[in-house]
């Protein structure tokens, strides 16, 4: 079974984030976050479902970082 954004953004909107195509790179989309890491690889393809999953999470706590600073 392949893996797709599809599939991650399920999970991701749990978490108020979509994971969007850039030029050359993905980025996550957060309703009030801006300042979140973006996954420099040129194709959703080149991860697999656990890095993307390892991605997910990197972001998740990002957010709860900088939440919890503000």
């Amino acid at each position: 079974m392949t893996y797709s954004i599809k599939d991650i953004n399920k999970a991701a909107a749990a978490h108020d984030l979509e994971l969007v195509k850039g030029a050359g790179y993905f980025y996550w989309c957060h309703p009030t976050e801006t300042d979140i890491p973006s996954v420099y690889v040129s194709a959703f393809c080149h991860l697999d479902r656990a890095a993307w999953e390892s991605e997910l999470a990197d972001a998740v706590e990002h957010i709860r970082l900088l939440t919890v600073r503000a």
